[in-house]
């Protein structure tokens, strides 16, 4: 068992889904890959996290956003003001 075998993994994790934004052909598949990349981020960088999602948000309102996309950002920002104990 390795001690260092969770933070390697967790780097091709964060480089793969990183890869999927750099893919991204269109502004619907850039705020797939940026919610993704927030929800991922929560667990190791919040700073990162809101970062993502606020880039998300900004993008899917300006397009035509998918409710359920719109939902899903605001409710992880929820989660992430949860962490860091900012209410109301």
């Amino acid at each position: 068992m390795s001690f260092f075998g969770g933070s390697q993994e967790q780097d091709s994790i964060y480089v793969h889904l990183k890869s999927n934004l750099d893919k991204a052909s269109n502004s619907d598949e850039a705020v797939k890959a940026l919610m993704t990349l927030g929800e991922y981020q929560i667990e190791y960088d919040i700073k990162e996290a809101e970062d993502y999602l606020l880039e998300a948000l900004q993008l899917a309102e300006s397009g035509d956003g998918e409710t359920a996309d719109l939902a899903f950002i605001y409710n992880q920002l929820g989660v992430l003001n949860r962490r860091k104990a900012l209410y109301g």
